[in-house]
């Protein structure tokens, strides 16, 4: 097992005698004398997070802000869809969806249901082989990486030490304001 003493000193704690039973009482204690910093987040309906980041006297040390088109940007969620939309465009592909839209099921009349119905038996096979490429679970696995991979980048430069003037901070607090407003509206991208 490895322990950080106060002088960040890493050791190996091994007892031959115990085996490797795990010691429940060691805990990685932080000095006292080291100063904190509090990280004030409101999120918002452009700014996913805005987090101004101070000392514990209230000076600023520092800004980190992940707007709504960042998000999408950075984790290449348009450029998926563009890809997508571009494979769409494939001839076959695109005869499938003007005949999924013209024969849809949004109906209440009996006759236009069946028809939608014969339509779709008459694309499924084209629909099935299309939408278990590997190239589609490649497009939509990239996308959860990145959207993880924004987030978590977030989250370790809003946790990460800050240096200011040759005074390194670490976290203290977090304070995180409610956010009471939908998560998205009409003609707008979501909020993760």
């Amino acid at each position: 097992m490895l322990l950080r003493n106060r002088d960040d000193e890493v050791t190996r704690d091994r007892d031959d005698d115990e085996g490797d039973e795990e010691d429940d009482d060691v805990s990685l204690e932080i000095p006292d004398d080291r100063p904190t910093f509090v990280a004030s987040i409101d999120p918002g309906r452009r700014n996913i997070i805005y987090c101004i980041i101070t000392d514990t006297d209230g000076n600023f040390l520092k800004r980190v802000v992940l707007t709504r088109a960042g998000y999408y940007d950075t984790a290449k969620i348009n450029a998926v869809r563009d890809r997508i939309n571009e494979r769409n465009k494939k001839e076959e592909l695109k005869e499938m969806y003007t005949a999924f839209s013209d024969n849809h099921f949004l109906t209440s009349d009996d006759l236009l249901q069946v028809q939608a119905f014969k339509t779709y038996v008459s694309y499924h096979t084209t629909l099935w082989t299309e939408k278990t490429r590997k190239w589609w679970y490649r497009q939509r696995f990239h996308v959860f990486q990145n959207k993880d991979r924004v987030i978590d980048n977030l989250l370790n430069d809003i946790g990460a030490d800050v240096t200011v003037d040759g005074v390194t901070y670490v976290l203290g607090e977090v304070w995180y304001e409610d956010g009471n407003f939908p998560s998205g509206r009409r003609m707008e991208q979501y909020v993760p």
